[in-house]
């Protein structure tokens, strides 16, 4: 294993354990990009290492841009109703 996977398990163990305090059979839910999904995959080896449930979104640039291209400009970065009540 090299320094920098090393360093990545190290990180990702501490995100998991101390951070965000998750313990056995709790849900773990990663979204990452691109330039991420290295620290993603080891995140989600180490999720799955203390037992819980993983879901792992992947985004890329080409995606988000394919799924706004088909809809309406008027739309595109505007607040619902609903987050105005408040």
């Amino acid at each position: 294993m090299d320094a920098l996977n090393s360093l990545r398990t190290k990180v990702a163990k501490k995100v998991l354990q101390k951070t965000l305090s998750v313990k056995k059979g709790e849900t773990v839910t990663v979204e990452s990009w691109n330039n991420g999904l290295e620290f993603a995959r080891v995140l989600l080896a180490e999720a799955r290492a203390m037992g819980t449930t993983r879901f792992w979104f992947s985004r890329t640039k080409e995606r988000i841009s394919k799924e706004s291209s088909g809809r309406r400009r008027t739309l595109l970065g505007r607040w619902g109703a609903t987050s105005m009540e408040c």
